[in-house]
């Protein structure tokens, strides 16, 4: 059974590798070599029958070529050295890789369900010990990528008198929907109130009555209803931005076309794009 478990794995794995694609320093797109699927496979054969040596001879080769392979791929690399240094109780070579990972990737999480609990509590101790290393570095990866491209981003910050303006609040909040909702409201609303108290003025006789009772009651209603309507809707788009706004004063980077939201987790900041309503 246990063999049969390794097996899957090992397909499983070299199925992921292989339709990994990479580009070279000339910018044309290729398959990961066959080269490095074996290894991965050999590596990973390894490691599962527990021969953490072999595991670690078949990787280290692949990392000279590093910068051939994109992010998630080197990242695996250093978790299976990590792994593979840890079992082989090599704790200072296995904290090595697992600072590369967070260098890396400041929000790189390992999962439970393949990873041993020890090896990320151990991981834990690392990341709190270097914490600010990490996120300088984080900090600097982002800074890079908005120089390299300073055109494709923009950086925004609240005002809060943008918050008394009916919908503008909900899109400084990045609320884009539910502010186009409120303007759309907001401006039939109006429209309603204008146009029904127009008419009734127009149809009014001097001695304020009018030709058609029924008509012009209707009319008082529906001017009513907008005028409340109008009101209501104010309201609360202005509660409802300002609340958004009081709860997450943070500057919102921007992308020339998709929105990235802040997301705040208890232990780590993250980026993620989502779309709010």
């Amino acid at each position: 059974m246990i063999k049969i478990l390794i097996i899957i794995t090992i397909l499983f794995s070299s199925t992921l590798f292989s339709n990994q694609v990479v580009k070279t320093k000339e910018g044309n797109k290729k398959e990961i070599s066959d080269i490095y699927i074996n290894s991965m496979k050999k590596a990973e054969s390894y490691f599962n029958y527990g021969k953490y040596d072999k595991t670690i001879t078949f990787l280290l080769p692949l990392l000279k070529n590093r910068y051939e392979l994109n992010k998630e791929l080197i990242l695996k690399l250093y978790e299976k050295l990590a792994l593979s240094y840890f079992n082989l109780k090599d704790k200072k070579n296995a904290e090595f890789y697992i600072k590369r990972i967070f260098l890396l990737n400041y929000d790189y999480q390992f999962d439970p369900v393949f990873i041993p609990p020890e090896f990320i509590e151990y991981s834990h101790t690392i990341f709190e010990a270097n914490q600010k290393e990490f996120l300088d570095s984080k900090n600097f990866i982002k800074k890079m990528i908005e120089k390299k491209d300073p055109d494709r981003y923009k950086i925004r910050t609240k005002k809060l008198y943008k918050n008394f303006i009916p919908g503008v609040g909900q899109f400084q909040n990045d609320h884009s929907y539910k502010g186009g909702i409120i303007i759309t409201s907001e401006v039939l609303f109006g429209l309603t109130s204008m146009i029904s108290y127009g008419l009734l003025k127009y149809y009014q006789k001097e001695d304020y009555t009018y030709e058609n009772t029924d008509l012009a009651n209707l009319g008082k209603i529906a001017n009513t209803v907008s005028v409340i309507g109008f009101v209501t809707v104010y309201a609360y788009s202005v509660v409802d931005s300002l609340i958004y706004y009081n709860a997450s004063k943070v500057e919102v980077i921007q992308y020339s076309r998709l929105k990235i939201y802040p997301i705040i987790t208890p232990s780590l900041n993250y980026v993620s794009f989502e779309l709010n309503f």
